[in-house]
């Protein structure tokens, strides 16, 4: 679990995943999930989100199916 400050507030915004490998990019995160939906390519490595935050509040969710393209997008 993480936590973000929301803009200008005390209170914070807190947000988790279920996710098998989470790497911590500042304000984007890439998260293999554990549930791996069934209409992946037969080339994907896996699904990979990058998670885009913005004073605490997810602003972007990307979808990779190649880890590498993940890791990029989210300057990794």
């Amino acid at each position: 679990m993480r936590s973000w400050p929301s803009s200008g507030r005390r209170s914070r915004v807190e947000w988790s995943s279920r996710s098998r490998h989470t790497f911590d990019a500042g304000d984007k995160l890439v998260l293999m999930p554990r549930e791996m939906p069934p209409f992946l390519p037969p080339d994907a490595e896996g699904l990979f989100q990058v998670v885009e935050i913005r004073d605490g509040t997810i602003v972007a969710i990307r979808d990779f199916i190649h880890r590498d393209d993940a890791m990029a997008a989210a300057g990794l």
